[in-house]
């Protein structure tokens, strides 16, 4: 999304609990009366676990610009990118390096790996493929806009969501173009955009404007959307609602949430709304079988 409104810096970490510790469903764990728990004290406490540093290494200096830049680890090797267009490959376990790239690319979003193949994008608005093998670039593709979320592969798509709201499918192969789905960005946004996940057939992606969308990984075809959220208030930085957290999947339930805003757990065939809390929310979230945590705008 264009780089028009500048996201609060996050506080701390909270996490939401279910309200009844035996229901094993996650649709069921808010009822429509139950309110969501007030955040914890923070207290002292004796750590039970001690976590060992394995391996470090120095990938260069953190970006100020927001990239979506992360790690992704896939057959023992992670791979990662830094803004300077350094690619490096090494070994989860041991650090060693299997190879290193100097792309020469503007990155701004990335690594997504999967497939034999590792996608990265740029603020130029450029999907550029490599070979995870070797780091060998096997084809760029030109799109729309500037890049910020993590590309997703699978079944032989490569899916990537643009800052002006559209959502291409390429061919893994060789960058062509299969389908496309665009998305009318609002006046306000906050600055990056949600990644596509795949599931099966499926790619579902979280859009400005506060809605999920599911679609065809074959066609782009609209298979449902929901409102997460609803734009509300008077002046445009009012109903600025923003889904920039990627979607969350679990047990058949696609989890999202919104800016200024809603987390909201649908039903991952139909988009059928199970839940809803009012949390103001622009960071990814996590679930366990009874858990969802989430990071709040607000601090908690």
């Amino acid at each position: 999304m264009s780089l028009l409104f500048r996201s609060l810096i996050l506080l701390l970490a909270g996490s939401l609990l279910s309200g009844c510790g035996t229901m094993a469903d996650p649709r069921e764990w808010f009822g429509s009366d139950d309110p969501a728990l007030e955040p914890a004290e923070l207290v002292d406490f004796t750590p039970t676990v001690q976590p060992q540093q394995v391996w470090s290494m120095d990938i260069g200096d953190a970006s100020p610009d927001l990239q979506r830049l992360k790690p992704a680890i896939d057959n023992g090797v992670l791979y990662v990118a830094n803004t300077d267009g350094e690619l490096f490959a090494v070994e989860a376990d041991t650090g060693k390096q299997v190879w290193k790239l100097e792309t020469g690319l503007a990155v701004s979003a990335g690594p997504g790996v999967a497939e034999s193949l590792l996608a990265l994008g740029t603020a130029e608005g450029q999907l550029v493929v490599f070979d995870t093998e070797n780091g060998e670039e096997l084809w760029r593709k030109d799109l729309s806009s500037e890049i910020l979320a993590v590309p997703a592969i699978g079944s032989g798509v490569v899916v990537v969501h643009t800052g002006d709201g559209k959502l291409f499918g390429l061919d893994a192969a060789n960058g062509e173009q299969l389908w496309l789905y665009d998305h009318k960005v609002p006046v306000l946004t906050l600055r990056g955009s949600s990644s596509p996940v795949i599931s099966g057939g499926s790619v579902f992606c979280g859009l400005a404007g506060g809605k999920m969308i599911s679609l065809s990984l074959d066609s782009g075809i609209i298979e449902w959307e929901s409102h997460i959220t609803v734009p509300t208030g008077r002046s445009d930085l009012e109903r600025m609602v923003d889904v920039d957290a990627d979607p969350l999947l679990y047990s058949g339930t696609v989890y999202g949430g919104a800016y200024q805003g809603d987390v909201a757990a649908l039903g991952e065939g139909s988009g059928k709304e199970f839940w809803k809390r009012k949390i103001s929310v622009y960071n990814n979230m996590a679930v366990n079988w009874q858990q969802l945590a989430v990071t709040d705008a607000q601090g908690f």
